[in-house]
Formats: structure tokens, C-alpha cells, sequence
């Protein structure tokens, strides 16, 4: 039976990167893989995406803002798993998604005024896939956002550090909150090839049961 497979964490830890790395291992023990992110190429992802980019609504940066994106975010999830993960995983094809509920309960719970609790319970409400393992990087804030301060020059540096020392928190804090999930933890602290490495014992691992 296929799996979904899902690696999150927080700006700068290198998902993107790790997701393509793999991918090609697991073709190379002759899986066939689907490759996704969230948000998605679909229609609530490409709106989800614009706002994100753009910074659309947010010079009212209120209740009305947080709920829309939230709103975004369970819809481009409840699309993504109708359209593509669950379709791709009837044909016996693995998944992996770039992100999924992970970011949004720990980036929205500390961005809005919208719950931990309240997030978890709309996903479960509307059925959103636990993924068969769930791949969570983190490391020192201060090495990660270097990285994405490399990216992305616009950003205040302190200000960013400091956020995203709560992020580092909120997403080492998943695994005690959220039981039923086969949350493993990556150290992305480490060069790309050596992560690559904590990656694929993990999965390996995981296929092996």
C-alpha cells in the first residue's frame, strides 16, 4: 500500500530541498512518487500563494485577514487530498507533500488569534489526511534563518529571529500534542548530504515495518 509522506518545518529548513533528494531515493528502490506541496498548483493554492506573495489584505492585518487565510488553507488541503493524494495513492503511488496542517498549526496559531486547539479541530472536522509519516525539521533558529534570510533580503532580521525561535518551538512541541501522529524528527541543522542521510534511515526505517 502506498504512503504520504509529508516534510514541514520552518523558514530556512531546507523541505524543498529534501523533499527532490526523496524522491529520488525512493525511485531508486523502485517506488513511483507523486510530488506535491501546500499550498497547492490548485485553484485555492494559487489564491493562497498571490496573498502570500503579494501581501494582499493585509493592510487590515485583522480577524477578517486570519480567518480568510485559514479558510484558504483548509480548502486548498480538502482539494489537494480529493484531486491529487488520495487519487495518486489509490493507484498504488507514493506521495509526498512539501508542507501540510503542520505549518498553519504552528504558523497561525502564533500569527492570529485563531487556537492551536481550534486549528487541530477544523482540520479533524473536515477530515484532513494524517500523512503515514510526518517528517518535521528543526534546528537553532539563528543557522535556519540565515538561510532564508538569503532568499529574502526584505526581511527585519531580528524581529524574524526571534519569531522564529517560537516557530522552533511550536513544531518540537508537535509530537507531545499531536499522539496519533508519526511525527519523526530531522536535524536540519546539518549540510544538506548529511541530512539527506537522517532522511532516508528514517524512511527506510518506516518501509521496513
Amino acid at each position: 500500500m502506498a504512503k504520504f509522506i509529508v516534510l514541514d518545518g520552518g523558514d530556512g529548513s531546507g523541505t524543498t530541498t529534501q523533499q527532490g533528494l526523496l524522491n529520488n531515493h525512493l525511485n531508486s528502490k523502485g517506488l513511483i512518487v507523486y510530488s506535491t506541496r501546500n499550498p497547492s498548483r490548485g485553484k485555492y493554492g494559487r489564491q493562497l500563494r498571490r496573498y502570500l506573495s503579494n501581501h494582499v489584505l493585509k493592510e487590515n492585518d485583522g480577524i477578517a485577514y486570519q480567518r480568510a487565510m485559514f479558510g484558504l488553507f483548509l480548502a486548498d488541503r480538502r482539494d489537494m487530498q480529493n484531486r491529487e493524494i488520495k487519487y495518486y495513492l489509490a493507484k498504488d503511488i507514493e506521495v509526498t507533500c512539501d508542507r501540510w496542517s503542520y505549518s498553519t498549526m504552528v504558523y497561525q496559531s502564533l500569527e492570529s488569534s485563531i487556537s492551536f486547539e481550534e486549528i487541530l479541530r477544523a482540520h479533524e472536522q473536515d477530515e484532513i489526511l494524517i500523512p503515514d509519516l510526518s517528517l518535521i525539521f528543526v534546528g537553532d533558529p539563528e543557522i535556519l534563518i540565515k538561510r532564508a534570510l538569503n532568499r529574502n533580503r526584505g526581511f527585519d532580521t531580528f524581529e524574524t529571529l526571534e519569531f522564529q525561535r517560537m516557530v522552533d518551538k511550536g513544531y518540537r512541541g508537535l509530537g507531545d500534542r499531536l499522539k496519533d501522529h508519526n511525527i519523526i524528527y530531522i536535524n536540519a541543522e546539518s549540510p544538506i548530504e548529511e541530512v539527506a542521510l537522517q532522511v532516508k534511515t528514517e524512511v527506510d526505517r518506516f518501509y521496513s515495518q
